[in-house]
């Protein structure tokens, strides 16, 4: 079957996959098992918000490789790169990861933050942003960043659902 997609959906998964071919891949192959239950050719947003939910739920071996690429710090730093970012610009700065890190009992240190993200950054597993001489993190895979939080915060799926359908 073929299936109809508006272009905001299309431009909706290249955005939460940053046109990366093995997300794409995932997202357009739980759709594809979704939509091929379904009497429908037309893809709606409830249809790929539940693709997309799928893949979080199941993204252990969708996101393996960026696990397997980061040590304990690494790790740390990149989940909370993700639960500060989730609220704004999709940004955290190096101080701002400290703080949160501090807040929840962290003790690791501004340089240890820094080998951290530079190891992250060479794994290309984040970006670095120089806006008016700051520098801020993102994670350029939105759906890896979501799958982060659900990762951080067991409750987090609804919300993702509710946010993954009005974007």
């Amino acid at each position: 079957r073929i299936y109809k997609f508006e272009r905001s959906l299309v431009n909706r998964i290249l955005d939460l996959t940053n046109c990366h071919p093995y997300f794409l891949h995932a997202v357009c192959l739980e759709l594809t098992a979704r939509m091929s239950k379904l009497p429908q050719d037309e893809v709606t947003a409830d249809d790929l918000g539940s693709a997309i939910i799928i893949v979080l739920r199941s993204g252990d071996h969708y996101f393996s490789h960026f696990c397997n690429a980061t040590d304990d710090r690494s790790w740390s730093t990149l989940k909370t790169i993700a639960y500060i970012a989730r609220g704004k610009d999709n940004r955290a700065s190096r101080e701002e990861i400290r703080k949160i890190m501090a807040e929840y009992g962290s003790s690791t240190k501004l340089w240890q933050i820094s080998e951290s993200l530079n190891k992250l950054y060479r794994a290309g597993i984040i970006e670095a942003h120089n806006i008016q001489n700051k520098i801020s993190y993102s994670i350029p895979v939105g759906l890896f960043q979501f799958w982060l939080l659900q990762q951080t915060h067991p409750l987090i799926s609804s919300e993702l659902l509710e946010t993954i359908n009005h974007d």
